[in-house]
């Protein structure tokens, strides 16, 4: 029985073959490539004062609002007033750029408003001849990124070396030649001294200044230098001064390498058609090292050949640096002294004397300093040898040799000043310290002489006063000494807030300089500033060592409680200032009408006595400018001070009080002393007397101290 062809099913239709979809791999991996070039072309034209910007959606001028249009990097700057925006199109594809590819840009350029001539098109493959026809014809610039991989999904890196060549300079020989046979005792010619007797020096010290001065030079091999003897430097034999007549030494200058290992990148963007760098950029990483404690090793060469022999590196990246080290090697230290050396040797010294060792002098570089480079940059410690600092050693422009530390102590201040260009191409530490000083001290000596002169021509050295101090400044700009005296001769002048400043720049520089805050509280008193003053010198007293140092801090403070009307805290400091030294307060007669003054108004014993005390050392003052009348008043009104201190008497108007006899003897004692130095022999007589009457009132017995003025007195 046939079957009913009505039923037959029709044969399943065959699925058409889809097209094959990219991969999402693929898909992360071109978007890798794209963002690739942006970030290296954003990183290549990151530069002050422009903004720039990657995947930027800017609206388009017409149309909908609504509507982006992606720009791949954009620069945003300000050009006469006018703001500038460059867009980057920014493609990382395995083929040359079609004419398509530009003609998309174009219209993306055109759509958001940037003129073409303002668009730069980058690939990495190149340009067909029609992208570049087209190209030119609207002005965009075409660029080619070089120094990617060549499956463009990361930036080349190649090898990078660092070589760190340390300078040394090692001591091999020196030489000394005189007329005298034979030495005293060891080491006796390598020592010089000044001219009363006080070292001042020694022959490394000659080449260590000279190596500071950059002689030898920085090329490795040894050198034979000869040294012309400062002037000023001497060498004593048998007392005598003894004439040298040659100084020679051999140095040795080494190469001591550290290797660092590394990566580079390098980035170019080169034009297509002339092939030349428009722009580019090299980037070396050195930090893996640095992340974790390593221990490099030293490399040691003596030569320049040797040196390019070990630096050659095919194929890389090398990047070489010269370092000088600070100090020279001299047998087994490096010189000068650090301070741990200099105690190391004290030790070694030490055990010498107690028989523990046979020789004190017996060391190895490996003993003193190690066996790094270190403790190279160890600071030298003068303090073993001399406290004035190292010598400074300068050829002078007639050919002298000469240390500028003896030209300062010989007040030379001027000779140092003509220094200044020898300074200038030849910075160190120690000539700008020296140098600065020589200025301050000029600056302070136009001061003092603009004292004693009539306003214009004292106006006119003031000025040159602030010349000398901002000369000091331009060479050591951090010299918080020099802004102190800057504000001293502003507030002078009357320029306070000037000064003000100029003492704000000291304490910030070194904000525990006591002295630095008490002229800046004297400023502010000026300145009608009188709480921040007092702020300003309790600062200076929490600094100021508990000695006569804290007077001028005390004195000052003492004078804002006064003008606070707080007299009793104004007295307990100017007791407090008494009692550290006597003669420079009741000595400075700048001093005296505030005392009177404080006195008045916390009437105490203490206060009477300094009052008493202040009147007859002013009394002798004015002897001595000739003024006898006005001595006499001021001993006459200290006596009736003295005296107004009497037993306690409850029914006479006196101050009832018990003073302590040390104090009073101290107080007579000195005040004795200041009339008898006067030379007016009938006051110091009368006024004696009375202070040796007050004296037996209060206690019943005579002063010792008076009775010896008096007889010294009597003897004239």
């Amino acid at each position: 029985m046939k079957k009913d062809p009505r039923n037959k099913k029709p044969p399943a239709s065959k699925k058409a073959k889809s097209s094959p979809k990219p991969s999402a791999k693929k898909s992360t991996e071109n978007a890798r490539k794209g963002k690739l070039v942006e970030a290296v072309v954003a990183l290549l034209h990151e530069m002050p004062g422009v903004k720039v910007e990657r995947n930027v959606f800017l609206p388009p001028i017409h149309g909908d609002q609504t509507r982006r249009r992606e720009i791949d990097v954009l620069l945003t700057g300000n050009v006469a007033g006018y703001l500038v925006r460059i867009a980057f199109s920014c493609k990382n594809e395995s083929k040359k750029i079609e004419p398509g590819k530009i003609g998309e840009f174009i219209d993306e350029l055109d759509d958001v408003g940037i003129p073409p001539q303002h668009g730069i098109f980058v690939c990495v493959n190149g340009y067909t001849h029609g992208a570049l026809d087209r190209s030119k014809e609207k002005g965009i610039r075409t660029l080619v990124l070089r120094g990617l991989t060549k499956n463009r999904l990361a930036s080349e890196v190649a090898k990078a070396f660092q070589f760190n060549i340390f300078l040394l300079g090692e001591v091999v020989k020196i030489t000394v030649t005189n007329n005298v046979g034979i030495a005293e005792y060891e080491g006796q010619f390598s020592l010089f001294f000044d001219d009363k007797s006080r070292p001042c020096g020694n022959i490394a010290d000659l080449i260590v200044n000279w190596w500071w001065h950059g002689d030898p030079p920085s090329t490795l091999g040894e050198y034979h230098l000869n040294f012309d003897v400062p002037q000023g430097w001497n060498q004593f034999v048998a007392g005598k001064p003894e004439p040298v007549l040659g100084i020679s030494a051999t140095v040795l200058v080494r190469g001591l390498i550290i290797t660092l290992s590394g990566k580079t990148k390098t980035h170019t963007l080169v034009d297509p058609v002339s092939q030349s760098v428009t722009r580019g950029q090299i980037r070396v990483d050195f930090d893996g090292a640095r992340k974790r404690k390593v221990v490099l090793p030293v490399t040691t060469v003596n030569t320049e050949e040797e040196l390019e022999a070990f630096t050659r590196r095919q194929d890389s990246v090398t990047l070489t640096s010269r370092i000088r080290l600070p100090r020279i090697l001299s047998g087994s230290f490096y010189y000068p002294w650090s301070e741990r050396v200099f105690r190391l040797m004290i030790k070694r010294y030490e055990k010498f004397q107690a028989g523990e060792i046979p020789d004190f002098r017996a060391f190895t570089l490996e003993e003193t300093e190690g066996t790094d480079l270190s403790t190279a940059w160890e600071p030298p410690w003068y303090e073993s040898v001399r406290g004035e600092g190292p010598p400074v050693i300068i050829m002078d422009d007639e050919g002298n040799s000469v240390d500028l530390r003896l030209l300062m102590n010989a007040g030379e201040y001027g000779r140092v000043a003509a220094l200044r260009p020898k300074f200038e191409r030849s910075r160190t530490p120690e000539f700008a310290y020296l140098l600065s000083w020589a200025y301050l001290m000029q600056a302070d000596a136009l001061a003092c002489k603009a004292a004693s002169k009539h306003e214009a021509e004292a106006n006119r050295l003031i000025e040159q006063s602030i010349e000398r101090i901002e000369a000091a400044l331009q060479v050591s700009p951090d010299m918080s000494d020099a802004y102190i005296k800057l504000g001293a001769v502003f507030r002078d002048l009357g320029r306070h807030e000037d000064a003000l400043a100029s003492y704000d720049r000291a304490v910030a520089l070194d904000k525990d300089d006591y002295e630095a805050w008490a002229n800046r509280a004297v400023t502010l008193i000026n300145l009608g500033k009188v709480e921040d003053a007092l702020d300003s010198v309790n600062k200076s007293l929490d600094l100021a060592p508990q000695t006569g140092a804290r007077v001028m801090p005390l004195m000052l403070r003492a004078y804002i409680h006064y003008l606070g009307g707080r007299h009793r805290d104004a007295a307990g400091d100017l007791i407090a200032a008494w009692n550290l030294n006597p003669d420079q307060v009741v000595g400075n007669v700048n001093y005296s009408p505030m005392i009177e003054a404080f006195c008045t108004a916390a009437r105490s014993p203490e206060t009477f006595l300094l009052l008493a005390e202040t009147l007859w050392s002013e009394a002798a003052s004015k002897i001595a400018n000739g003024n006898r009348e006005e001595a006499g008043k001021r001993a006459e009104d200290a006596a009736q001070t003295l005296e107004a201190l009497k037993p306690n008497d409850e029914s006479a108007d006196m101050i009832v009080a018990t003073v302590s006899g040390p104090l009073v003897y101290d107080v007579l004692t000195r005040s004795a002393g200041y009339l008898v130095k006067s030379g007016d022999k009938a006051l110091a007589e009368e006024y004696i007397e009375r202070m040796q009457s007050w004296a037996q009132e209060m206690f019943g017995e005579k002063l010792d101290s008076l009775t010896d003025f008096t007889r010294e007195l009597s003897e004239e």
